[in-house]
């Protein structure tokens, strides 16, 4: 348990005071302002994660990098435009220049309204006005809101970019009909029930109020008239409304001044100007037109810490939105998220049963590591002096007895005052004074009483939610407290006082410094890959072209022979992935029993639906396509909602693990197939060079230059592996966790929804003809002769070959690009086409003469490199031993997926952490001091 900030005695304390009453004085002289309390916020002052990422002195390696590209553009810019060769080396340069960085990590924060989302992400990013509050009057955010980074932009800069992206057209479609759907029913089908009356009530005329906004009817008053015209009961059923509604959506988007994608920007905008012109693109106001209804997200391009290292903050809509459409198009960001940030307030999170289905849906979706709890508004946790003196007197945890002696202390001395005694040290003081000292003293002492108060509270509550879901995931989930309000008011340059929590106290630090961990590993492979490959490839590329006289047409005749063989592999590749597909994705129920067992799990699930629930609540679950988010029936009673579709969707749950099990076994076995045709394809390429008719000099450049392209072929493999594997693991998530109105077991469903609701009502209809009639669904074959079940089946079949052949088409993309390369190394080495005139050839000379120098440099950076890839090695093992040593608990059921993991360990490449030979920790501090002194020599 936390015991708070260190608590001083009086003599250190009053020598403290005293520094900074002079340090504002001095600043008073300087500025001419009286400064009244500390010093606004510094964040700079941040210790970053212990990464390497943040230990390499990354301009330093950006300036090399620039700088041995620019000593080949200073050589190449007075080059000539026919000479060709010399044209593509100007392109290498621009793509050597600079590292490409990979795209940001995504962390997706969602919340319920109130719970100071906003104010969380003002003070991750550091900016008080950046995301508006709903306190501070600002509206409620109704579209996505993605904080990226702006090439060139300080930490602290002030100008911004925007790019506002309007939905394609099946979005709207989608939004717009279940609008027109939620209309009708109220107002034309004569099914209202009298228990959801004053809801569907509320839904109808949020209906009528998203019409009207696309018609604009508050201007145009023909627009007014068109729209009246269409929301009838003819005009919604025969689409009208719909394809009408979609062409006013065009309409705005085209008035909006979008491009041909659908994207309107706003570049270098000041912070008043940004929320200006976006304020009606993401927020829901009364007194200005909004386009947020049709607006998919919009991107914010900023300066900042985390931004710039590549962690990207996605604010999403609060998860309350009638509309399901709109509710499905968040959670697919949620879904693409790495992490998700849910945000609770902590006096509500151990109640909250919205909150916990949050945090389990994270769980399913990310994982435990990558589900982050954030309690906010840890300042509400205060006390009032009369209760924290009675904690101090009685509270006998640290640091509460220290406080109790020093305040017995200050209170003596104020008696000793009082009788017109002085300490020693305080006789040349006056008493007065002195008197004010001891009094500040009093108020410092309860100061640090309440910050351990509130710390100690909020470290109970984290453990304690640690441990309420650690039965979902073996890993504990992330979980900080917060005060965000604190911590932007510790932002303001002038405050009379500053709050009672310190920075470090608000929790918002500790919290960013996570988060910048959570794209170091990748930030650190990028510079990796550019210093290590891309360096040496543009060097390689000058030496081909500045070495002229080494060109010669006879490497021609291998190219033919290289571009059949490639030939070959591409058809092979393609082949061994078709009858991949074709024969080897499993199928989830191959057996008839199988399929017998699981229907008769959906007819127990189906069957239970209509138990103990009025014909009402019935009702809404099948208008609602099975998800009711606000219930009163008593059979919900405690949770307020109910979704049918995960309760279906947790029934093909056991199945879908050992789908997911075979799959992945699957396709570790065709990876390995493609690894061997391609090694095979390589070694041909060898030995056709080796037998080819060039000459010994030229041959020996040829296979050099294969060998050094080889290992980059081959290098595509193990990634072929790892994706598949990844999206076998997407297909399993989007069929058992994906529960919104665009799920696998809403979108196969839907018709039966719709089928069974639109039944005519009659006497004794509910228990004799609807509930009987959506158990009979389940056994009803469709047009296609196909069950439920096989219509569950075959969709999770077309999405796994769908994700599947993506991942292979990326794969097959790649390897194909590394085995150009080679061609056009070849390529490279060829006689020009054109003759080579004087200045050229001195061109070519001062290429050679610096080439030495650049691979140096080169060097110099890899080296570097490898000093800090090898400190981080030593901080992994060090992690790992750490973890080793903590024993928190049972031990949890073991995961499919862990499962499967052990039975391929013959067949993974490389060796789990705990696998591999540690350092023993006396060598290991003699390693890393050694370590540490090469990387000082190299900087």
């Amino acid at each position: 348990m936390a015991t708070g900030p260190e608590v001083m005695q009086f003599e250190p304390w009053n020598v403290a005071r005293k520094e900074q009453k002079a340090a504002n004085k001095l600043a008073h002289r300087r500025s001419k302002k009286i400064t009244k309390c500390a010093p606004a916020y510094d964040m700079t002052t941040e210790q970053p994660p212990y990464h390497v990422w943040y230990r390499m002195d990354k301009p330093h390696m950006n300036e090399k990098i620039l700088r041995i590209t620019e000593e080949v553009m200073n050589r190449i810019t007075s080059g000539r435009p026919e000479d060709k060769e010399l044209v593509q080396l100007r392109e290498a340069v621009d793509q050597a220049k600079e590292v490409t960085m990979t795209d940001a990590k995504p962390v997706a924060v969602v919340g319920q309204q109130a719970m100071g989302k906003s104010l969380l992400i003002n003070a991750l990013l550091h900016r008080r006005d950046l995301s508006k509050t709903s306190a501070s009057g600002g509206a409620c955010t109704a579209t996505a809101i993605k904080y990226l980074h702006k090439p060139d932009a300080s930490d602290f800069s002030e100008t911004y970019d925007a790019a506002v992206q309007f939905m394609d057209d099946l979005h709207l479609t989608e939004v717009m009909e279940e609008h027109a759907r939620r209309y009708h029913h109220f107002h034309f089908s004569g099914k209202v029930d009298p228990e959801y009356h004053d809801e569907e009530e509320r839904d109808a005329a949020t209906a009528e109020e998203y019409f009207a906004l696309l018609f604009n009817v508050n201007k145009d008053e023909r627009a007014k008239e068109k729209l009246s015209a269409l929301l009838t009961a003819s005009k919604v059923k025969d689409h009208s409304l719909v394809e009408e509604s979609l062409r006013m959506a065009h309409l705005r988007i085209h008035e909006a001044k979008a491009d041909k994608d659908r994207i309107v920007k706003f570049d270098d905008q000041d912070i008043a100007s940004l929320m200006s012109n976006i304020e009606h693109f993401v927020a829901q106001e009364d007194d200005c037109p909004a386009l947020w209804p049709i607006v998919q997200y919009v991107n914010i391009f900023m300066g900042g810490t985390l931004v710039r290292n590549r962690v990207s903050i996605i604010d999403l809509p609060g998860l309350g939105d009638l509309n399901q459409s709109r509710t499905a198009a968040t959670n697919a960001i949620r879904r693409k998220a790495d992490f998700e940030i849910i945000v609770a307030k902590s006096d509500r999170v151990t109640t909250e049963e919205v909150v916990h289905q949050q945090i389990k849906q994270s769980i399913k979706q990310h994982g435990a590591k990558n589900t982050i709890l954030v309690l906010t508004k840890i300042d509400e946790f205060f006390l009032d002096n009369q209760t924290i003196d009675k904690m101090i007197d009685k509270d006998k945890n640290d640091p509460f007895p220290q406080i109790k002696q020093y305040l017995l202390e200050a209170e003596h001395r104020l008696d000793a005052l009082t009788h017109g005694e002085q300490n020693p040290e305080e006789e040349f003081m006056d008493p007065d004074e002195t008197e004010d000292a001891i009094e500040e003293y009093e108020e410092y002492l309860r100061k640090m009483a309440q910050c351990t108060f509130i710390r100690q509270r909020a470290e109970m509550l984290e453990e304690a939610i640690r441990q309420k879901f650690k039965k979902y995931d073996k890993n504990p989930i992330q979980v900080f407290s917060v005060s965000a309000s604190m911590y932007l008011d510790w932002m303001k340059f002038r405050q009379k006082a500053r709050p009672v929590l310190s920075p470090e106290m608000t929790g918002i630090p500790k919290l960013r410094q996570f988060l910048l961990g959570l794209a170091a590993n990748q930030n650190w492979r990028n510079y990796k890959h550019h210093v290590s490959n891309k360096l040496p490839l543009f060097l390689d590329k000058v030496a081909r072209i500045a070495y002229n006289e080494q060109k010669d047409d006879a490497y021609a005749v291998i190219r033919p022979i290289f571009s059949k063989l490639v030939e070959d592999l591409k058809e092979q590749h393609q082949t061994g992935f078709d009858d991949f597909v074709g024969s080897k994705v499993a199928p989830v129920w191959g057996r008839p029993y199988q399929k017998t067992r699981i229907l008769q799990r959906f007819t127990r699930t189906v069957q239970m639906w209509g138990m103990d629930c009025r014909w009402n609540t019935y009702n809404k679950g099948l208008r609602e396509c099975g998800i009711v988010k606000r219930t009163a029936a008593a059979k919900y009673k405690g949770l307020g909602f109910f979704n049918w579709n995960e309760e279906l969707s947790l029934e093909i749950q056991s199945d879908m693990k050992n789908w997911n099990r075979k799959m992945l076994l699957e396709v570790t076995v065709f990876a390995r197939e493609r690894r061997k045709d391609t090694e095979a394809a390589c070694s041909k390429i060898l030995q056709a060079i080796m037998k080819s008719t060039l000459s010994p000099p030229c041959k020996a450049i040829a296979i050099e230059e294969w060998k050094k392209r080889q290992e980059h072929v081959l290098a595509t493999c193990p990634r072929l592996e790892a994706d598949l594997k990844n999206e076998v693991k997407e297909t399993f998530k989007y069929a058992t966790t994906e529960t919104d109105a665009r799920c696998m077991i809403a979108t196969i469903y839907r018709p039966l929804y719709e089928d069974v609701e639109s039944m005519p009502r009659s006497q004794g209809w509910y228990q004799q003809q609807q509930r009987p009639a959506m158990e009979g669904k389940l056994i009803e074959d469709d047009s296609n002769g196909d069950t439920i079940i096989d219509r569950i089946a075959k969709k999770v079949d077309d999405t796994a070959k769908k994700e599947l052949e993506e991942a292979f088409g990326a794969f097959f993309e790649g390897l194909i690009r590394e085995l150009e390369l080679f061609d056009e190394h070849i390529s490279d080495r060829l006689v020009p086409d054109y003759a080579i005139i004087d200045t050229d050839r001195e061109i070519r000379e001062s290429l050679k003469d610096v080439l030495p120098e650049l691979k140096d440099k080169v060097k110099e950076l890899q080296d570097y490199l490898d000093v800090q890839g090898a400190q981080m090695e030593l901080m992994d093992e060090e992690t790992d031993e750490e973890t080793d040593n903590l024993v928190d608990g049972e031990p949890m059921d073991e995961d499919p997926d862990d499962l499967v993991d052990e039975e391929q360990q013959e067949i993974v490449e490389t060796l789990p952490k705990s696998a591999r030979k540690k350092t023993p920790p006396g060598e290991r501090d003699t390693k890393r001091i050694k370590i540490e002194q090469e990387a000082e020599d190299l900087i």
